[in-house]
């Protein structure tokens, strides 16, 4: 079991931000949210919307 501990450690390790890295991310997440976190930027994929209400035909689908 500490083979396993340890190997996960070590590649954990590796993920983490340390350093200059955090200090970067930490400078540039403001500005990177402010430019790409804006309302409707998902709309391409999550506009999509259902008309329940709507008729459907089995042979010629949406009416």
């Amino acid at each position: 079991m500490k083979k396993v501990h340890d190997g996960a450690r070590q590649i954990n390790r590796g993920k983490s931000a340390t350093g200059v890295s955090r200090m970067l991310r930490d400078a540039l997440m403001p500005a990177m949210m402010k430019r790409f976190a804006k309302p409707g930027t998902l709309d391409w994929l999550y506009g999509h919307r259902i008309d329940f209400d709507a008729q459907v035909n089995p042979r010629l689908g949406v009416r």
